[in-house]
């Protein structure tokens, strides 16, 4: 691939000197969280995979693609008499920045443009960007003892535009480790509970990945006085963490505080909120929250759209009122839809929802907001989703929307009608993109860790 295309970013170590262990060891004592890491061995993928001696650490931060680097953590890994090196590359500005370490001590780097890198001319050798090339790959070679160009031809670069997990990838978070699916969108946040729903009224929902076995254990196993220690320390600080359940915080505490200290809080008949906070306390990922509303009535409606050929026939006093909303939420009035209608979400049968805790259901009635959900159907339905089948819909759909409302105006005005949506439909299509792209990744989560599919409800 033309390197003008390509990036390469991380920590760089010496197979010889560095197990995979122990630079992921090195880079959680230098404090990694809340970062994707990917360790993986460099192989020149140009010259049929082999090995270069050389592992790579990818880290980069929650909902960026950028790279996570910094001099204490080279400095850690080169400790010991091995050789580290940071290199960050941008092959669409031909831009270096690297630095080298060896025992702890910085022994050269250099950061530039690579086709301006100082370096003397031969009018007879070629241009002055193949020189400065050639200089600078030697100043690089003195440093590493590695040919920047067998890099470049390695599994260690990936297209810049490419923001996609590979294989390996890690998500690091409160001492917490995931295998993260392949082809997870690094640019999501996925690991903070935040809501996309803004204030709008009415029940707000999100979709989570929870450890059930690990909140089990603490239920059953952890004493209960330690657990209220624990939770004692939750504050406003920790909403990121566990979201709609922050204001229980402190009467759960203090119930656990009420409990024998050595026992168990299973032992004391916990309530209904204790039990959610502590299974919200092992979330190991989840999408952004939305309205009961949204989902019920947008996302999942267009997710099970029937496979029409064609839009149907649309008229005029069936689009009319349509206008003041996006073209999705628009698709999702008119066309129709297959999907279980269950008591608790329209698009889920109630066999597909069940409560985190069966022993708090009273009369038919769950007094808890957190559903485990079985995801078989929803993984079917995901992966069944083909994004460019569906935009060809979307633009049959718009297209019906506006012929049904000025059938007498000549196809000319259909553009200047479409510009003037624009930035209603494109807010509409981003949320509808981003949340099939959350739910995909906590569905690959789940699946990856043997975690379970969970839906919490909340006000906003």
């Amino acid at each position: 691939m033309d390197p003008r295309h390509l990036r390469i970013e991380g920590y760089f170590t010496r197979e010889a000197e560095h197990s995979a262990d122990s630079l992921r060891q090195v880079l959680l004592q230098a404090g990694l969280d809340g970062a994707w890491l990917r360790v993986t061995e460099v192989t020149a993928s140009q010259n049929g995979d082999a090995a270069l001696g050389l592992l790579c650490a990818e880290v980069t931060a929650f909902g960026s693609d950028q790279a996570v680097g910094d001099l204490t953590t080279l400095r850690a890994l080169s400790e010991g008499g091995r050789t580290a090196f940071f290199l960050a590359f941008a092959g669409n500005e031909d831009r270096v920045a690297y630095e080298v370490y060896r025992d702890g001590a910085r022994i050269g780097g250099w950061q530039g443009v690579r086709r301006e890198y100082p370096a003397v001319v031969d009018p007879g050798a070629g241009d002055a960007e193949s020189s400065a090339q050639r200089a600078f790959n030697a100043f690089f070679r003195g440093h590493t003892g590695l040919e920047f160009d067998a890099l470049l031809g390695s599994d260690a670069a990936w297209p810049i535009m490419d923001h996609g997990t590979r294989p390996g990838t890690e998500a690091f978070f409160l001492g917490r480790r995931l295998k993260v699916p392949e082809g997870t969108s690094k640019l999501l946040d996925l690991f903070r509970f935040r809501d996309r729903g803004g204030a709008a009224e009415g029940d707000h929902m999100a979709f989570l990945a929870v450890d059930i076995a690990a909140a089990t254990r603490v239920l059953k196993n952890a004493p209960a006085g330690t657990l209220a220690q624990v939770l004692g320390r939750l504050d406003e600080g920790a909403a990121y963490r566990i979201g709609p359940f922050t204001h229980a915080a402190k009467e759960v505490a203090a119930e656990a505080a009420a409990m024998p200290a050595e026992e168990p809080a299973a032992n004391a008949d916990p309530s209904v909120d204790l039990i959610e906070l502590v299974a919200m306390g092992h979330t190991g990922g989840g999408t952004a929250g939305d309205t009961v509303e949204y989902f019920d009535q947008v996302f999942f409606p267009l997710l099970n759209l029937y496979d029409l050929e064609k839009v149907p026939p649309l008229w005029e006093e069936e689009v009319a009122s349509l206008e003041q909303h996006g073209c999705l939420r628009a698709m999702a009035e008119v066309l129709p839809y297959a999907a279980p209608e269950g008591q608790l979400l329209d698009s889920f049968g109630d066999e597909e929802v069940k409560p985190l805790a069966p022993g708090h259901v009273s009369d038919g009635e769950y007094s808890g907001a957190l559903f485990l959900v079985d995801r078989a159907r929803l993984r079917v339905l995901l992966g069944n989703f083909d994004g460019a089948s569906f935009m060809e819909k979307l633009e049959k759909f718009r297209s019906a929307w506006w012929r049904a409302g000025h059938r007498d105006e000549p196809v000319a005005h259909y553009l200047a009608w479409r510009q003037a949506r624009d930035p209603l439909d494109r807010e509409d299509i981003e949320r509808f993109a981003t949340t099939l792209a959350e739910i995909k990744a906590v569905v690959g989560l789940c699946d990856e860790n043997r975690l379970e599919m969970a839906v919490v409800f909340y006000e906003a």
